[in-house]
């Protein structure tokens, strides 16, 4: 009974401080000069550990392992990239979904959908799906999967 008592008082994973919005924003703003290193360093704070695991599971040639495109904006060049709308949908204190509508000047745009999970209290992308590549992480459980 006193175990049980103890589960009800710990507390779940806490939200974040930052709104899953703002993080998202965060992470197109980094586009603002030049396409960011998700290969690197920045990709820790961006992707879930699971996420990131995949990404280095299948090489760091290219954008993101085997793809010829960026996934997080679902191209190969940032010219004229514009972030158009954000809307985000709360599944959860830890899970959320923010739809991203993104334009390219006059070579038209893309929507992408970003599955965020909160990691020690901090938002992460967890899954990118979009009509260029699909899900990010069956691309690359795929990817992984051929080697």
């Amino acid at each position: 009974m006193l175990v049980l008592a103890a589960l009800l008082v710990l507390p779940l994973q806490a939200p974040s401080a930052q709104s899953p919005e703002t993080f998202v924003r965060s992470i197109y703003s980094r586009y603002k000069s030049q396409m960011p290193d998700y290969n690197g360093r920045q990709a820790e704070a961006v992707f879930s550990p699971s996420l990131l695991q995949l990404i280095r599971k299948n090489g760091t040639t290219g954008f993101i392992g085997h793809l010829d495109i960026d996934p997080v904006c679902s191209c190969n060049e940032i010219d004229g990239l514009a972030v158009d709308r954000i809307a985000v949908s709360r599944l959860a204190a830890d899970h959320a979904l923010a739809t991203v509508s993104l334009s390219f000047g006059n070579a038209g745009s893309q929507i992408l959908r970003l599955t965020l999970i909160s990691v020690n209290g901090d938002w992460r992308v967890d899954d990118i799906t979009s009509a260029a590549v699909g899900s990010l992480r069956s691309k690359l459980i795929q990817g992984t999967r051929a080697r």
